[in-house]
């Protein structure tokens, strides 16, 4: 009985991998931990390092819903991954942010622009990067510890 379970187990997960159009391994580690904010960058540019990463993150659940922190803002939105051909792309949908006033030097619009511009990501180790306006700009995130 118990090797059927775990046969039936391995069937259904292996279906769902090949039917998702999702490349399952970065597809885990994205979803494996909260990912803070730590530089923007504009390709061929030095990046802009982030003077507080506590307050800019993103938290992406198996729901393909992600926990998105603004500085004072919280956000959710919706999320697809793609996998065309070796790069992966992701999409992003806003669904509701909260909408105060963080602050003259805030970055919070930046980043929030960056997401919903989102076209694809690569994650190398502990980084995650998010590439957006027609990749010429890049979100430089840091696992969490």
């Amino acid at each position: 009985m118990n090797i059927l379970l775990l046969v039936l187990v391995a069937i259904v997960g292996i279906v769902s991998c090949k039917n998702s159009g999702v490349d399952s391994k970065q597809n885990l580690e994205l979803r494996s931990t909260v990912w803070r904010l730590e530089s923007f960058e504009t390709i061929g540019a030095e990046a802009k390092r982030i003077s507080n990463s506590r307050v800019y993150a993103i938290k992406f659940l198996p729901d393909t819903i992600a926990q998105v922190q603004a500085d004072c803002n919280t956000c959710t939105a919706k999320y697809q991954l793609v996998v065309p051909e070796s790069n992966s792309g992701i999409i992003f949908k806003l669904q509701w942010c909260t909408e105060m006033y963080c602050g003259p030097a805030s970055e919070d619009q930046q980043f929030l622009d960056g997401l919903r511009s989102a076209s694809s990501y690569e994650i190398k180790g502990d980084q995650l990067r998010l590439y957006y306006n027609q990749k010429r700009k890049v979100l430089n995130f840091r696992a969490q510890p």
